[in-house]
């Protein structure tokens, strides 16, 4: 790029976007050294954070404004896709929910309260490490949640470049 228009501000904010070599200079890094560097994934890649980690992806119909909180290291020994979904509506403390392990198709827990008989919001233990707790909201029967594992003893990968070709 930088051989056919070396003069040109719009080649050189693409070529800085892309490929900038010197992120010492303030820059933010290129796309391209993100990528070579491992700072960035692509869609089939695993990222350092994800191993033992996992990836909360709400049902885009959710009407609540505040979301359960996941945490915790996923223990498990193979990558899951769960469920948690609202099986009884209404406020904290009324609404209830349940578990699948398989991405919706069976349920593994269910009716599961979302705050204790002592009025105290604490953290509930799903499986394997992880937890949920629920902040105050009403939540609608069949909201749901899908939540992606990784397990901790999955190796990141790292992109692999062998050739980029600009053209225009």
């Amino acid at each position: 790029m930088s051989r056919v228009a070396p003069s040109d501000e719009d080649v050189k904010a693409i070529y800085r976007e892309f490929y900038n070599p010197n992120p010492e200079t303030g820059e933010t890094k290129g796309l391209i050294n993100q990528l070579v560097d491992g700072d960035m994934v692509l869609q089939d890649q695993q990222s350092v954070r994800e191993i033992g980690g996992f990836n909360v992806y709400p049902w885009s119909s959710n009407t609540v404004t505040v979301q359960p909180i996941f945490y915790g290291p996923y223990t498990g020994y193979k990558e899951m896709l769960w469920r948690v979904q609202i099986d009884t509506a209404g406020a904290l403390g009324t609404a209830t929910y349940k578990v699948s392990y398989d991405g919706g198709s069976n349920w593994d827990l269910t009716l599961q309260k979302t705050k204790d008989d002592d009025n105290n919001q604490i953290r509930f233990s799903i499986a394997n490490g992880m937890y949920i707790r629920w902040p105050a909201e009403t939540y609608v029967e069949g909201e749901y949640w899908d939540v992606e594992l990784f397990p901790s003893t999955d190796i990141a990968t790292n992109a692999k470049i062998s050739t980029i070709r600009a053209v225009r």
